[in-house]
C-alpha cells in the first residue's frame, strides 16, 4: 500500500496537546460530559476517561458545529491516540457533520468496542433511503493500546485511510459533500461495561491541504471549496456556495443568493449581489455590501462592515466574543440587527419588561456614533457593535429593527423619504406620498403611483405604470412599456420601444420619440381632453431648423386603419416617412388641430434652474417666462403674466390680475378680489379670501375653495368637461364633519341658481341655520351632487 507523503500538504489547523494544560474552547467549542473530572492533561496528551462511578457518562470534544468555525470541506485529517483496554466502552475519532444533523455524513477514522483493543473499525455513516442511519465498516487489526496516527485524506470523489502514514483502505462510496467538524469521544457501547474506567489519550489533531490544491467543485452541488494557497477568489454564479476553512482570502461575490463560509484567517469580502449569506471566523475581517437582503455573521474578532446596500441583516456576537464596526446609513436603508445569539447568551428570559437590563444603546465619540451593548448576568455593559454616523438614533429605533429571541422577525423599516430606489428584484411598488420620486435602473416593475407631483424614472426593463395623481412626470427606458394615466398635467416620456399609453386624464403631455427609436401607441380622447405632444427633440434629430415654412417636409399626420386612427410621422433628412406615434380613435383630426397641441421647440440643453423673483409693491406688472420660476409679491396691486411651466406665484398684498398659460402653475393670492385666468393643465389655484373671479380655459386644474364666509369664488369655464377638481379640505375643516361620507350631505351641497344656469357650492357648519355659498360654477347648472363629488377632494 502507498505511503503518505506529507511533503505534498500544508497544515492549516493544528492542536498539539504535548504541553497543554487546558482545552482551547475557542477552537474546541463543542464539549460534552464532565470535563472538569473526565479530561486530564497527562503523558503528553489529553486523556478522556469514562468511569463506572459516574454512570459511564459519555465524554468528548470537537471543533465547532455552528458559526464561522464550523468545519472543513476536504483535506487530510490526522489524529494521534492510544486506548486502554476495557469492556463495553468504545472510544471513537471521527469527522462529524458540521451542521450537527445526524444521521448524516459521519466518517469514523477509528472506533473500537473490543475489550482487548486489538481490533477496531473504519465506519462511514449516511442517511439511508428510509431516513435512518445506514453505514458500512472495514475492520482494523492493530494493537490500539499503542500510540498510532489515524488519518483520512478526504477528496471530492474518495476517502483514503492511513495508519501511521501507510495507506490501509480507500473507498469512493458515500463520500461527504458538506463541511465536517473533527472530534473524539469515549462512549458507552457494545456490551455492558465491566471495567472501572475506560480512557483514550489524544496527542494531537491536525488538518492539512494539498499544496497544489485548486478550487474544488463538490460533485452534484454548486459548492466550491477554496484551498489555503489561493489568495483571491471571485464568482458571479448565482446561488453558489463558497467554503474556505483555512488561511485568509479576498472574496468578490457578484451573483445573487450566494453563500460564503470562511473561517480560516483574515478575510476581505466584497458582495454586490442580493441576498448574500456571509459567515466568517475568529479573525478581524472586512466586509463590504452593495446588494439587498444580505445576512452577515462576522463571528469573533473586531470586524468591519461597510454597508452600501439595503435591508442587510447583521448577526451580532455574544458579549466578549466579537465586535462589529458597521459603517453606512443602516437605519435609513432598512437594516436589521439579529440580537438573538447575544441576548440568549446574556441570559435574557424573553420578557420585554426586563430587556433594558440586558440591552442598551448609547451615543459615543462625541455623539457621532451609536454603540450597541449587552449586559450578561453578572457582567457590566459590553459593546457588541458600533454603528458609525448613527449617534442620533435611540433604543426604540433599534428595537424596531431588532431580531429578538422569541419575538417575530420585523420587516425592514424605512424613515420617511421623498426618494425611493427600486431594485431589479422588487417587481411591484405602490407610491402614495405626494412629491415622491421613484428611481428604477434595472429589472421589470409594476408601479402604482397615486399621489400628486410624483416623479418616476425607470430605465431598466419593461415597466407597467399606473398613475392616478396630478402632475406626474414619468420617464421610462428602452423596453416596450405600458403606461396608464388618469391625472392632469402629467408629462410622459416612454423612451425607446413600442410603448402603449392609455390617457384617461386631462392636459397631459406626451414626449414623442425620434424617428427609428420608438413608436407610441396612445389611446384616449387626447384632443378633447387637452393633451399636448412634445416633438422638440424628435424634430431636432430629424434635421428641422425651426423654419415653420419647412415644417411639412419633416412632420405630418395621416389617417390610418380605415380612417379610424391618426399616425404622427417624421421624415429625417434623407429618410422616408417614419411613424413615431399612433393616436387611436383620432383619425378625424387634421394637421392644424395637431399643431395646436404640439410643442415644436427643442428642449433646453439642461433642466431649467429654479429662480425666485420678488415683485415690489410699486411694480404694477410683471411677466414671468422662465420654467420653474417662483414669483413673490407681498404688497400692492399687480398684473401678472405667467407663460412658463411649473411656475409658482404667491401674491398676497393687494388686488391681483393673473394670466397663466403654462402647465402645472401654482397660484396663491390673498384677501382681495382677484381675477385669475388659466389655460394650462394641472394648475393649482388658491385665490384665498374675497370675491375672486377665475376663468378656466385649461384642463385638469384644481381650485381650492374657501371656508364659509371668508370668500366666494366665481369660476367660469367647462370645468366638468375639462376635468377640473375642487379642493374642499379647507372649507370642510372645522365645520363639524367627521369625515364620514354618509354624513356629508349635512354639511355640503350643490344647488342650481340663476334660473338653473349655474351651480352653487355651499356648506353649512354645525349649528348654522342656513347654507353659505363658497363658489359658483357658471354654466354648470345641469350638474348634480354626484357629478360634483366625482371632482371633489374631501380629505
Amino acid at each position: 500500500m502507498a505511503a503518505l507523503d506529507l511533503s505534498n500538504y500544508q497544515v492549516v489547523f493544528n492542536a498539539d496537546f504535548q504541553n497543554a494544560t487546558s482545552l482551547d474552547r475557542t477552537v474546541f467549542s463543542h464539549v460534552w460530559g464532565n470535563p472538569s473530572s473526565d479530561l486530564a492533561f497527562t503523558n503528553g496528551g489529553i486523556t478522556l476517561t469514562s468511569r463506572a462511578s459516574e454512570g459511564w457518562s459519555d465524554i468528548g470534544f470537537g471543533t465547532a458545529t455552528t458559526g464561522g468555525l464550523a468545519g472543513w470541506t476536504y483535506g487530510l485529517f490526522q489524529i494521534t491516540v492510544s486506548l486502554n483496554a476495557g469492556e463495553g466502552v468504545g472510544p471513537c475519532i471521527c469527522l462529524w457533520p458540521a451542521n450537527n444533523v445526524w444521521p448524516g455524513p459521519e466518517v469514523d477514522l477509528m472506533e473500537s468496542v473490543d475489550p482487548t483493543r486489538q481490533t477496531g473499525w473504519y465506519t462511514i455513516h449516511w442517511k439511508g433511503d428510509d431516513g435512518g442511519n445506514s453505514y458500512s465498516t472495514q475492520t482494523i487489526n492493530i494493537d490500539l493500546t499503542q500510540k498510532h496516527t489515524f488519518a483520512v485524506d478526504w477528496q471530492p470523489t474518495q476517502l483514503i485511510y492511513y495508519i501511521d502514514g501507510v495507506q490501509v483502505h480507500s473507498t469512493t462510496q458515500h463520500v461527504p459533500a458538506a463541511p465536517e467538524a473533527i472530534g473524539v469521544e469515549v462512549v458507552a457501547a457494545g456490551t455492558n461495561p465491566v471495567s472501572s474506567s475506560v480512557s483514550m489519550t489524544v496527542y494531537g489533531i491536525s488538518v492539512s491541504e494539498r499544496k497544489d490544491a485548486q478550487p474544488q467543485l463538490i460533485p452534484g452541488t454548486t459548492t466550491v471549496v477554496i484551498p489555503a494557497a489561493q489568495v483571491n477568489y471571485a464568482t458571479a454564479v448565482d446561488g453558489q456556495t463558497v467554503v474556505a476553512s483555512s488561511s485568509g482570502h479576498g472574496f468578490t461575490l457578484s451573483g445573487n443568493d450566494q453563500i460564503l463560509r470562511a473561517s480560516g484567517g483574515v478575510d476581505t469580502v466584497t458582495a454586490s449581489g442580493n441576498r448574500a449569506s456571509i459567515t466568517l471566523g475568529a479573525d478581524n475581517d472586512q466586509v463590504t455590501l452593495g446588494g439587498t437582503g444580505s445576512v452577515v455573521d462576522t463571528g469573533a474578532g473586531i470586524n468591519t462592515v461597510n454597508d452600501n446596500g439595503r435591508e442587510s441583516v447583521f448577526m451580532l456576537a455574544p458579549a466578549g466574543q466579537g465586535v462589529m464596526r458597521i459603517y453606512g446609513n443602516v437605519f435609513a436603508n432598512g437594516a436589521r440587527f439579529d440580537l438573538r445569539p447575544a441576548l440568549t447568551a446574556a441570559g435574557w428570559n424573553g420578557q420585554m419588561s426586563s430587556l433594558a437590563d440586558y440591552l442598551s444603546v448609547r451615543a459615543i465619540n462625541n455623539g457621532a456614533d451609536l454603540q450597541i451593548a449587552v449586559r450578561p448576568t453578572g457582567w457590566g455593559w459590553t459593546g457588541v457593535a458600533t454603528l458609525y454616523g448613527q449617534g442620533g438614533q435611540t433604543l426604540d429605533a433599534l428595537l424596531a429593527r431588532a431580531m429578538l429571541p422569541g419575538q417575530p422577525v420585523p420587516d425592514p423599516v424605512y424613515p420617511p423619504s421623498n426618494t425611493v430606489t427600486l431594485l431589479a428584484t422588487q417587481t411591484n411598488f405602490t407610491g402614495t406620498t405626494d412629491g415622491l420620486s421613484v428611481i428604477a435602473t434595472a429589472g421589470d416593475h409594476t408601479i402604482l403611483l397615486s399621489g400628486n407631483d410624483q416623479t418616476l424614472k425607470a430605465s431598466g426593463g419593461i415597466e407597467t405604470v399606473t398613475a392616478s395623481g396630478d402632475r406626474a412626470r414619468i420617464t421610462t427606458g428602452a423596453a416596450n412599456d405600458q403606461i396608464t394615466v388618469s391625472g392632469a398635467g402629467d408629462v410622459i416620456d416612454p423612451g425607446i420601444g413600442i410603448n402603449t399609453i392609455t390617457d384617461n386624464g386631462f392636459g397631459n403631455t406626451f414626449v414623442l420619440p425620434a424617428a427609428g427609436q420608438g413608436a407610441n401607441r396612445i389611446f384616449g380622447s387626447e384632443f378633447a381632453n387637452g393633451a399636448k405632444f412634445d416633438l422638440g427633440a424628435a424634430l431636432k434629430a430629424a434635421g428641422w431648423n425651426g423654419d415653420m415654412t419647412q415644417l411639412s417636409n419633416y412632420l405630418t399626420v395621416r389617417a390610418i386603419n380605415n380612417g379610424a386612427d391618426l399616425q404622427v410621422a417624421l421624415r429625417p433628412t434623407g429618410w422616408g416617412w417614419t411613424g413615431v406615434a399612433t393616436l387611436y380613435g383620432q383619425g378625424s383630426q387634421t394637421m392644424s388641430s395637431f399643431l395646436a397641441r404640439a410643442r415644436l421647440s427643442p428642449p433646453p440643453a439642461s433642466p431649467p434652474t429654479p429662480t425666485t423673483v420678488t415683485v415690489a409693491s410699486t411694480q404694477a406688472s410683471y411677466t414671468a417666462t422662465s420654467d420653474c420660476q417662483t414669483v413673490l409679491a407681498t404688497a400692492g396691486d399687480h398684473g401678472f403674466v405667467m407663460s412658463g411651466s411649473d411656475q409658482v406665484l404667491t401674491a398676497t398684498g393687494g388686488i391681483e390680475t393673473v394670466t397663466a398659460s403654462g402647465d402645472r402653475a401654482r397660484i396663491t393670492t390673498g384677501a382681495a378680489n382677484d381675477q385669475i385666468t388659466v389655460s394650462g393643465a394641472g394648475d393649482v389655484i388658491d385665490p384665498g379670501t374675497g370675491i375672486n373671479t377665475i376663468t378656466d380655459n385649461g384642463f385638469g386644474n384644481t381650485f381650492v375653495l374657501p371656508a364659509a364666509t371668508t370668500g366666494a369664488d366665481r369660476i367660469f369655464g367647462a370645468v366638468f368637461t375639462n376635468g377640473a377638481k375642487f379642493d374642499l379640505r379647507t372649507a370642510l375643516k372645522g365645520i363639524g364633519w367627521g369625515g364620514q361620507v354618509a354624513d356629508l350631505g349635512t354639511y355640503l351641497t350643490v344647488r342650481q341658481i340663476n334660473s338653473g344656469a349655474d351651480l352653487q357650492v355651499a356648506v353649512k357648519p354645525a349649528g348654522w341655520g342656513s347654507w353659505t355659498g363658497i363658489a359658483t360654477l357658471y354654466g354648470q347648472g345641469a350638474q348634480s351632487m354626484t357629478a360634483f363629488l366625482q371632482h371633489a377632494i374631501l380629505q
